[in-house]
C-alpha cells in the first residue's frame, strides 16, 4: 500500500511563526500531538516544544523537543527532559537533562551552530516558498518521515518515534529518556553505499547513549556531543561488484552494518539476470522492536547514478512505484552501489 504523502507550503514572505504552523499542522496530521505542549520567543527566535508521551507515569515519560525557528537561520530541534509552561524555560540540571536554556537554544539555531541540531540543513530564506513533506505510513500509521525543502536546498529524512510505539522492555523510563528524533543518510565509499538510521540528540539522561556525555560542558560547540551525535543506529550496505583491494568495497568497516542481498549475475553465474531487492521491514531504530514500515524501504541502485530527490523508482508501472526521499550515487556506474531511502506512492 502507498504512503499518504502531504506538502504544506508557507508562501513567500512567511513569518517564522508561519514555518512553525508548518510543523504544527504536519504533525498533528501524522498523531504525534494534537498541538503544540508551549509556544515561546526568544530573542528574534519563535520556539516550540513538542511533548512526547511515552508512559506518564513514569518519572521520565515524557521526551521534550524544542523547535526553533529564526529569520535567515537553519530550523534547529533541541532533546530536553522536562519543559515549564508557567516560566517557559527548560527544567532540570543543565547537560543532564538539556544542553542550553531557552536564551541559549534562540541564540543557536545558525547554520555553522550546533548548539542545537540542525534539522533543516539549510539557511531558510522568507523570500522563496518553504514546505515541509510528510509521508505517513498506510501500514502503521504511527510511522511518518518528513523532508524540509526550498528551492534546492533540503534537509534529511527525519523521524520521531511516535508516544504510541512499543519500546524495548530495558528501556528504565524511570530512569531517562529516550532520544526519539531520528534521520536518515545516504553515501557513498568507493565502490559501496551506505544507508544509515542516525540518532542526532543526546542529553547525559539519555538511556542508551546518555552516559557517554559524562563530564562534557561544552556550551559553544555541541556537534558530535549534545546535537549532531551522528550515532549510526542501524546502517545499511550495498557492496560494489568489483574486487577487494585497497579496501574500496567490504573491508575496513568502523562499525557493524548489515549487507542487503544484492545478487550479481557478473560476479555468480546462478543468476541469469542482476538480483537487486527493494528491502522493506528492517529494524530502524534502538527504542523499539517494531520494523521499519513495508511502505518504506531501503535500496541499492547499480544501473543510473544520476538519481535525485523525489525520483522514482518504478517496479511495475502504475502497481509499484517508490520515490526517492534521500539519495546518494555512486561514481562507479553498474559496479558500484548507490543508497537509497524510498517511500512507496503507489
Amino acid at each position: 500500500m502507498p504512503v499518504t504523502k502531504q506538502t504544506y507550503t508557507a508562501a513567500a514572505t512567511w513569518t517564522q511563526a508561519q514555518a512553525a504552523d508548518l510543523f504544527r499542522t504536519a504533525f498533528i496530521d501524522a498523531g504525534l500531538m494534537t498541538d503544540w505542549f508551549d509556544s515561546t520567543v526568544s530573542s528574534d527566535a519563535e520556539l516550540r516544544i513538542l511533548r512526547l508521551s511515552y508512559d506518564n507515569t513514569k518519572t521520565y515519560g515524557n521526551s521534550f523537543f524544542c523547535f526553533s525557528f529564526k529569520p535567515g537561520n537553519s530550523i534547529g530541534i533541541s532533546l530536553l527532559s522536562g519543559w515549564d509552561t508557567t516560566s517557559k524555560e527548560v527544567v532540570g540540571t543543565q547537560f543532564v537533562d538539556y544542553h542550553l536554556n531557552k536564551a541559549g537554544i534562540a541564540s543557536s539555531a545558525g547554520t555553522n551552530s550546533f548548539r542545537a541540531h540542525d534539522l533543516s540543513r539549510f539557511a531558510t530564506s522568507t523570500s522563496s516558498d518553504l514546505s515541509l513533506i510528510r509521508y505517513t505510513s498506510a501500514l502503521d500509521t504511527k510511522q511518518s518521515w518528513f523532508v524540509v525543502q526550498q528551492g534546492t536546498n533540503r534537509s534529511k529524512p527525519f523521524a520521531l518515534v511516535h508516544a504510541g510505539t512499543t519500546l524495548y522492555p530495558w528501556l528504565d523510563l524511570s530512569k531517562g529518556i529516550i532520544s526519539g528524533y531520528h534521520d536518515v543518510s545516504a553515501t557513498v565509499t568507493n565502490a559501496r553505499g551506505n544507508l544509515h538510521f542516525r540518532i542526532q540528540e543526546n542529553v547525559r539522561r539519555c538511556l542508551l547513549h546518555g552516559h557517554a556525555l559524562r563530564g562534557t560542558t561544552e556550551q559553544t560547540f555541541g556537534s558530535g556531543r549534545f546535537h549532531e551525535v551522528g550515532w549510526n543506529a542501524y546502517a545499511y550496505v550495498g557492496f560494489g561488484s568489483i574486487n577487494n583491494d585497497y579496501g574500496q568495497n567490504y573491508s575496513g568497516f568502523s562499525q557493524s552494518v548489515v549487507a542487503l542481498p544484492v545478487g550479481k549475475a557478473s560476479a555468480n553465474p546462478a543468476y541469469t539476470q542482476d538480483y537487486v531487492p527493494v528491502c522493506t521491514g528492517v529494524p530502524w531504530s534502538p527504542f523499539t522492536p517494531t520494523l521499519l514500515a513495508a511502505d518504506f524501504a531501503v535500496y541499492m541502485h547499480y544501473a543510473n547514478n544520476t538519481v535525485v530527490f523525489r525520483d522514482r523508482f518504478i517496479v511495475t508501472p502504475g502497481v509499484e512505484e517508490w520515490e526517492v526521499l534521500e539519495a546518494a550515487n555512486n561514481p562507479t556506474l553498474n559496479d558500484g552501489a548507490s543508497a537509497f531511502f524510498l517511500a512507496r506512492v503507489v
